[in-house]
């Protein structure tokens, strides 16, 4: 009888426990979402005091502790958390974000191989996996990676995730001359993401490539009409006319480039070369109507 009273008695404490544990747990991820993250610290060590083992509220005290700048107290509360944790795969890639923060991308390198040999067909190691490779300069590597990681995509990443690997991928593919397929992606990621200037910057680079001129020239005329503000269509768009002997219309474009990005020594130097090119014509012009 005292037995099954005492079972009764921790039963009820648990009980209570996860009760008062629960909103200061909810109250610790919203506060996270705020970037709050002094309170979100606050919530979960209200939490531990109730189970100094509660593997939630230690997940989140390293998050609160890394969003401050706090990275020794991060790892340190993510090296207790992750034998408690069913599935410490937010952890481990926690803990690969913080190491590279202190001692550079060949670290994170290191940390998403061996998450990756744990989670092979993960796409949230796959994803950040591809991006260390092409830091590294591996591109084959970079690119397998990110490829695996779109296939496994649906649901699992968000889509602005997506588009940035569509665009990885384009540009990978660019720089190992696989220009169709780059052409594809880079389209694939303005479809899913159409606001992302990088893209189309990206995708007429490799229209031209491709020798594609008009198509290119139409790219940048819609990341124009997108960013009329920014001066690397106005650029891209400039260039792209000299080549193609529109010299009118390239210092145009390049005079509209340099509005827009005055201190750009690069612009200033080939718009100068431009209006030089295009006097010398108008003289020949002039001349041959003579």
């Amino acid at each position: 009888m005292v037995a099954c009273r005492h079972r009764l008695h921790c039963s009820l404490d648990a009980a209570c426990a996860t009760d008062q544990s629960e909103p200061l747990l909810l109250g610790a991820k919203i506060s996270l979402r705020l970037e709050d993250p002094g309170q979100a610290k606050a919530k979960s060590e209200a939490v531990l005091h109730i189970n100094p083992d509660d593997p939630q509220a230690l997940n989140l005290q390293a998050q609160a502790y890394a969003a401050q700048g706090e990275t020794e107290q991060a790892l340190l509360v993510i090296e207790k958390a992750i034998p408690l944790t069913n599935d410490p795969l937010e952890l481990y890639l926690l803990r690969a974000d913080l190491l590279a923060a202190a001692d550079g991308s060949q670290n994170l390198l290191t940390e998403l191989k061996s998450i990756a040999d744990q989670y092979p067909d993960e796409p949230l190691v796959l994803a950040p996996l591809a991006k260390a490779y092409a830091e590294a300069g591996d591109k084959t590597e970079a690119i397998q990676s990110a490829q695996q990681a779109l296939r496994r995509s649906s649901g699992v990443l968000p889509l602005d995730e997506q588009a940035k690997l569509h665009h990885l991928l384009g540009r990978l593919l660019r720089d190992t001359g696989q220009l169709d397929q780059s052409i594809h992606q880079l389209s694939e990621a303005i479809r899913i993401t159409p606001q992302s200037l990088d893209s189309y910057i990206e995708l007429g680079l490799t229209q031209e490539e491709r020798r594609q001129y008009e198509p290119a020239l139409e790219t940048y005329k819609k990341a124009i009409s997108i960013y009329p503000t920014d001066a690397r269509p106005y650029h891209q768009a400039g260039l792209l006319l000299k080549s193609s002997r529109d010299y009118p219309a390239a210092e145009s474009m390049l005079r509209k480039a340099a509005e827009r990005d005055p201190d750009n020594v690069e612009i200033h130097r080939q718009l100068a070369a431009l209006v030089a090119l295009n006097l010398v014509h108008s003289r020949q012009a002039v001349s041959t109507e003579i």
